[in-house]
């Protein structure tokens, strides 16, 4: 899995950047290996500068596999993070590469067990829950809809505890996403919230 710096992935980081925030970086996340790589684009949130957003770039010219069958999309994913994470990105690169090598799922509603607990054991965030990016939605649907030579969906990326992926596997993503973004209003920014159960 090796994400091509292609004129078209360049113009698709450019207009995220352009389209969510602002002092854009787009920098190489490898492998244990060194063998496969995956561009992250950073910015910084125009409303807090404490915030930074995190995005893949490229990872929509790896084919998506739902149930085993070849899509005719990409995704990128976004993370978003409050200034002092220190991992946001390499986690974003991590569940990146088990896209891209090793055919994990990435769809509204799928979970990425335990991933953050390879970086951080001391948080009660342990999971990744995937769903659409809603506070961007109408900005991201105009980037896609400008991208004529691929077809790129876009994921939000949340970290979740042990007992809120037990209430979701309970009762289901559209109760799961009302206790977290109604109800309960967390921040998304921060890996370090209290679980809302």
């Amino acid at each position: 899995m090796n994400t091509k710096k292609s004129q078209i992935n360049i113009n698709l980081a450019r207009a995220i950047a352009g389209a969510i925030g602002f002092n854009p970086k787009v920098y190489p996340h490898y492998d244990e290996d060194n063998l496969n790589n995956i561009d992250i684009l950073e910015c910084t949130d125009p409303l807090d500068q404490k915030n930074s957003f995190f995005c893949t770039i490229g990872l929509s010219d790896i084919p998506v596999k739902i149930l085993n069958e070849e899509q005719d999309f990409g995704i990128e994913i976004f993370i978003v993070a409050k200034d002092k994470n220190e991992f946001a990105s390499r986690l974003l690169s991590s569940c990146s590469f088990f896209i891209g090598k090793d055919n994990w799922e990435a769809r509204p509603g799928a979970v990425f067990n335990n991933v953050i607990s390879l970086y951080n054991k001391n948080i009660e965030m342990k999971h990744i829950y995937f769903t659409e990016p809603f506070l961007w939605q109408d900005k991201l649907k105009q980037i896609s809809s400008n991208i004529k030579e691929k077809n790129v969906l876009f994921l939000l990326a949340v970290p979740i505890s042990e007992s809120e992926l037990l209430y979701k596997n309970k009762n289901g993503d559209e109760e799961f996403e009302k206790l977290l973004f109604l109800n309960n209003d967390i921040d998304l920014f921060d890996f370090n919230r209290k679980s809302v159960i």
